[in-house]
């Protein structure tokens, strides 16, 4: 099975986010989540196991924030999250070849 980079452009608003961030970092399909930090919390000096933390010193917004966190990620199976959102991210584990 292959493992997943997850991109999440955040502004840091939404109550949803860190517990969205947990929930990716307990996942074994995914080993690589890029936060494109548009509020610019200064987390890019932070250091936690599968995040990487992403700033461009303004909020380049959602779309865009996507496509920097596509250049930069390390695998081939891309998720694009947004940062309110919650889910069962056993979901990473049903994907087959045949919906990739």
């Amino acid at each position: 099975m292959d493992k997943y980079t997850v991109i999440i452009p955040t502004l840091w608003k939404s109550n949803r986010t860190k517990k969205l961030i947990a929930d990716l970092q307990e996942c074994e399909y995914v080993d690589e989540i890029i936060i494109i930090d548009n509020l610019y919390n200064g987390h890019q000096d932070t250091k936690i196991e599968k995040i990487r933390f992403v700033s461009f010193g303004e909020n380049i917004y959602v779309n865009p924030a996507w496509n920097k966190g596509i250049e930069l990620a390390k695998n081939e199976c891309i998720a694009l999250c947004n940062d309110d959102i919650n889910f069962d991210t056993n979901v990473f584990g049903v994907i087959d070849e045949k919906i990739l």
